[in-house]
């Protein structure tokens, strides 16, 4: 290549030798080879498709073969279960008309507990209904008399009477017509008959059940599985007339006159005429798609399927010259077929494309290199080995597939060759905006001083937005020169060159400080313009690589996703049709639990008539009794009821039969066949007819003699506990003078040596005296507690009630406990109304000021130093009602329930401290005697445990309540107390005082 030629010039030479390679090297051998690679790929994909679609679809046909199958065999029992009722063969026999109603109670929890069935009925020699049970919806009811029909000329009925002994009849599937119009909306109904004879041979009758089709054509519809392909069932009769459609407009055309046009032979004539309208079974495929269908004959079915299941069953299926035949199809549309294999063509289509770009990109980087090779060989001969050693060392550091390693040695190499102090590269993003930066010649602190992306100012701007190559042999005197940043090291010469690929930027590369005095030549520029149109493919090559690595990897999540949801589905496939055979083994078991429940019950379990006569007994209730099962059943319950039970159980049970309770349970004792009681818990409620006629009792007995014998125990010791207590308070009552009287002496003589009336007592002796004051006064405090405590418990506690006023009792309390305050530290705060001052109590002013103490007292105990204790009130309406809105939301303490005037108004007082707090457990426990919290400062405070139980019995004298709220431990209690404002009728009344006091406060 000429030294002068210009980079425009090689980069339209380059092009076109490229395009000539791809046509040579990618038409003639990459086709070729994805040809030979993916063609047969290709037709085996194909292949497995249509094969599973086949399978699926013969799956299907023979699934909803065996289910329709099992529901006529269940329709079938169903049917001889009724038409074998002893009731009804005594009724065939004799003609009573009450043989009847046990087959109407069976036939009525048959139609209740299968909704499947529209009607059971019984019909009469005569054609007369005798018994119909008609469903509505959800429930199942017994037609009266007056609404039976004579159906003597209905064609079911006709059909059936000639049918011999144990034979069957099925009706066509149609719909159901009234007064020769078709219901609507449409209601398909399957008849099902079996004629009833006589042991002289004569005809009696018939029973026969309809069946609503709609249950096992949606059953049809909807179990379908859902899958990728979607699959549509029909169900078709001999003539092709639908009974189940993908279009259900469709359905019915041999009832419905406007519909008479809809067959499936004028819709699929191929298929109908290929195969389905001559072939048992089979698969067929048209210009509309895959079907597969079978031949569903439910006479011939239905007997076989209860044969193999049932070897003794002895009913016989009648067929006539015309059988009824069904057709069981299902048809995948040929637009979904083809869905499917666009679908499963997808990966090879993917990979195919791949494998074309892959080999593109593979020839046309070839051709490129080869251009490039044969234009570098033309360059001047004195840069020839300048030229040689660099396009080595870039082929020696492309193959590298770290873009970030390979670009470092590029530089370093370029460096070397052009002989520079610096090199650097940078890579620009969609909006020309260097994303990536690399350097070299740089030192380690250098290099982390310099931004990773540098701004696009001066030089490098002009780069990148010129897009032209730039050679500067001063970059002192070029206006340019900046945009550098100040850790930059300094630079006097400057080469660089944008990199291009295709007309596209993709970054800019320069070097710096050139080792020789002139500064970069022009042969320089022109070598690094040839090395960036080179190091353009390779950077290009680069990213393609990340792309395809990308695309690679998204196929692969792509590929795995697709494998695990078709395992999936046949997980779910394998796990249905175990479900299946789980749920018939489970309705196998749940039958043989019925049945043996009634024996093998826990507890006692008998039906009893009105009369009281036993009808059934179970093994438990003759263990209870100890009778023997055929003792037990000639006996009545009156017989074996004890004496004193009797009226009451019979009034009981005369309640329930006239409907003014619907059961009943009650403790009672009976008596055993060795004579003794035994005491039982009963439960009794009544089964009646269907015209409301007691049938039976149904009673549950549960031994309950240990229980009783335990109730008595416990009886007697909590009444021996009882006296006990008394005695005790008793004592303690009476003992008060002889308690009190040594200890008042223990206290004055120590006061006496504390005034030092007797002479001076040294510093020992003074604090030995005083602790012996202390205690004596605990003590003392400690009896009267006790001793009040005792008083209320024997009931020798006076109450004298006298006008209070509330203002001066709680004052001299406050004075009380002053010191106690005092020394702590404690901030008292008394935020009451002013009409406080006013209020005048009925109360004890004893007991009002023994409550104020001992809430006061414990509120300081309880206090840490430097807390706070607030005293607030409020007049209210309801002495017995809570004020605060919280409390109202939750249930009440057991504290809150004593209070035995409500609706008298009167005060309410909190105490409110910052102590310890409570948890919710010890709300109540807190006023019960001699209970402590246990924990913080209450182990330092020494305490009788009496203080609060005694507040509480002392407002319940007042007629008032107590109780306490509090957030938590550590966050304060605050105790509730009510006193009302009057308490008898002598007194002011409550109403009158409360709107006194209101005014006063107005005025």
């Amino acid at each position: 290549m000429p030294l002068k030629m210009t980079m425009p010039h090689m980069e339209q030479t380059i092009r076109f030798k490229e395009i000539r390679g791809f046509f040579l090297i990618y038409f003639s051998l990459c086709l070729l080879l994805a040809l030979v690679l993916f063609l047969p790929q290709y037709l085996a994909q194909r292949r497995s498709f249509f094969l599973q679609m086949e399978t699926i679809q013969r799956e299907e046909v023979g699934i909803h073969k065996a289910v329709m199958a099992d529901m006529f065999s269940s329709i079938t029992s169903d049917l001889m279960v009724l038409a074998h009722q002893q009731s009804l063969d005594r009724f065939i026999e004799k003609g009573d008309s009450v043989d009847l109603q046990p087959f109407g109670s069976l036939a009525l929890s048959m139609a209740r507990h299968k909704m499947a069935y529209d009607q059971i009925r019984f019909i009469d020699h005569r054609g007369m209904e005798r018994i119909r049970i008609q469903s509505t919806g959800d429930a199942a009811f017994q037609v009266p008399l007056e609404n039976l029909q004579n159906k003597a000329h209905r064609y079911y009925v006709e059909e059936t009477r000639k049918l011999p002994l144990d034979c069957v009849y099925i009706s066509p599937l149609d719909l159901n017509v009234e007064n020769h119009i078709v219901e609507r909306p449409f209601n398909p109904m399957l008849r099902i008959a079996t004629p009833l004879y006589n042991t002289a041979g004569q005809y009696r009758g018939l029973v026969i059940l309809n069946y609503k089709g709609k249950y096992f054509l949606e059953r049809m519809r909807h179990t379908t599985p859902r899958r990728v392909i979607p699959i549509n069932p029909h169900l078709i009769n001999r003539k092709g007339y639908w009974l189940l459609s993908d279009q259900p407009e469709m359905e019915w055309g041999f009832m419905v006159k406007e519909r008479s046009n809809f067959t499936f032979q004028n819709r699929f004539p191929q298929a109908w005429e290929k195969a389905i309208a001559h072939g048992e079974s089979g698969q067929v495929m048209t210009q509309k798609g895959l079907f597969s269908f079978t031949t569903f004959y439910p006479v011939r079915e239905c007997s076989t399927f209860l044969k193999q299941g049932s070897p003794d069953f002895k009913a016989t299926f009648m067929e006539g010259p015309d059988p009824l035949t069904w057709k069981i199809i299902y048809h995948t549309p040929r637009a979904n077929i083809q869905a499917g294999l666009r679908s499963q063509n997808f990966r090879l289509v993917f990979m195919l494309i791949l494998f074309i770009g892959v080999g593109t990109l593979v020839s046309w980087v070839a051709a490129r290199h080869v251009v490039i090779r044969r234009k570098d060989r033309r360059l001047h001969k004195r840069f020839f080995i300048l030229k040689d050693g660099l396009l080595q060392s870039t082929r020696l550091h492309s193959g590298s597939l770290d873009l970030e390693k390979m670009l470092t040695q590029v530089l370093e190499s370029t460096k070397d060759l052009i002989k520079a102090r610096y090199a650097a590269i940078g890579l620009t993003g969609d909006g020309e905006e260097i994303i990536e930066f690399f350097s070299v010649g740089f030192s380690l602190d250098t290099r982390q001083a310099i931004p990773r992306c540098p701004p696009r100012f001066g030089l490098i701007r002009a780069l990148l937005q010129e897009k032209k190559s730039i050679l500067v042999k001063d970059m002192t005197r070029d206006p340019r020169f900046q945009g550098f940043p100040h850790t930059h090291p300094p630079m006097n010469s400057f080469l660089g060159t944008p990199i291009f690929y295709k007309n596209r930027l993709l970054g800019a590369i320069y070097l710096s400080n050139s080792e020789y005095p002139k500064g970069f030549t022009s042969q320089d520029l022109q070598l690094m313009e040839v090395f960036a149109a080179h190091i353009a493919v390779e950077i290009n090559t680069m990213q393609l690589y990340r792309q395809i690595k990308q695309a690679n990897e998204v196929l692969e999540e792509r590929v795995i996703t697709r494998t695990q949801s078709l395992s999936q589905a046949n997980d779910q496939l394998k796990q249905e049709i175990l479900h299946r055979e789980k749920v018939d083994k489970a309705l196998y078991k749940s039958e043989a639990r019925f049945r043996s429940t009634f024996q093998q019950a826990a507890v006692g379990i008998a039906h009893v008539s009105p009369e009281g006569k036993f009808i059934r007994i179970n093994e438990r209730l003759c263990q209870i009794w100890g009778y023997g099962l055929r003792e037990l059943i000639q006996k009545n319950f009156q017989e074996i009821t004890h004496s004193e039970d009797l009226n009451a159980d019979l009034d009981l049970v005369q309640q329930v039969i006239d409907g003014k309770i619907s059961r009943y349970s009650m403790e009672k004792r009976y008596i055993s066949k060795n004579g003794y009681p035994v005491w039982c818990n009963l439960t009794v409620s009544l089964l009646r007819n269907s015209d409301g006629t007691p049938r039976y009792f149904i009673s549950v007995v549960e031994d309950i003699s240990q229980r009783k014998k335990a109730e008595e125990r416990l009886l007697s010791a909590k009444i021996e506990a009882e006296k006990a207590n008394i005695a005790k308070s008793n004592f303690l009552a009476s003992m008060g003078h002889e308690l009190r009287t040594p200890l008042n002496a223990v206290i004055g003589f120590s006061e006496v040596l504390l005034d030092q009336f007797f002479g001076p007592l040294n510093p020992q002796q003074a604090e030995y005296v005083n602790d012996i004051l202390h205690s004596g006064r605990h003590l003392l405090t400690l009896i009267n507690d006790i001793l009040d405590l005792s008083k209320v418990e024997a009931g020798w506690m006076r109450f004298l009630p006298v006008p209070t006023p509330l203002d001066s009792v709680m004052g001299e309390s406050l004075k009380t406990i002053g010191p106690m305050i005092k020394e702590k530290q404690i901030r008292l705060i008394r935020d009451l109304p002013k009409e406080f001052s006013k209020i005048h109590l009925h109360s004890d002013p004893v007991k009002l000021k023994q409550i104020f103490n001992h809430l006061l007292s414990n509120a300081a105990k309880f206090t840490p130093k430097g807390g706070t204790i607030t005293i607030t009130g409020k007049i209210v309406s309801d002495v017995c009602l809570p004020s605060n809105m919280a409390l109202k939301d939750t249930p009440l303490p057991d504290s809150l329930r004593t209070c035995t005037q409500p609706g008298v108004p009167g005060v309410e007082i909190c105490i409110r401290d910052t102590g310890t707090g409570l948890t919710s457990g010890h709300s109540d426990k807190i006023f019960e005697s001699f209970f402590q919290v246990e924990g913080g400062i209450s182990d330092k405070s020494p305490g009788t445990g009496l203080g609060l139980s005694l507040a509480r019995r002392f407002v319940e004298m007042h007629k008032g309540r107590i109780w306490v709220h509090s957030d938590g431990l550590g966050k304060g209690s605050c105790f509730y107390f009510t006193i009302p404002l009057a308490l008898d009728e002598e007194s002011l009344h409550p109403e009158e005082q409360l709107s006194k006091t209101q005014k006063e406060s107005k005025q």
